[in-house]
């Protein structure tokens, strides 16, 4: 799978499904069982924070890594 980047007011919603009745939902080290009617909702918070900085690679040298960009799959 590949990341995606989104605008910063965008919200994802996700609806549960499968053949039993609860799930077991984790998130940043967090878990909960749910159930079928549970809509997941994730946005941008309204807080930020400061990462960690690599010397040697930047976060736009991690993004053109990770999306491929700039590569030429065709065969």
């Amino acid at each position: 799978m590949r990341p995606i980047v989104l605008p910063d007011d965008v919200t994802l919603t996700f609806e549960v499904s499968g053949r039993t009745k609860g799930f077991l939902c984790t998130l940043d080290s967090r878990a909960a069982s749910i159930t079928a009617e549970y809509e997941l909702a994730i946005k941008k918070a309204n807080f930020s924070m400061n990462l960690v900085k690599l010397h040697d690679n930047t976060f736009l040298d991690a993004l053109k890594t990770k999306l491929m960009w700039g590569l030429d799959q065709r065969g």
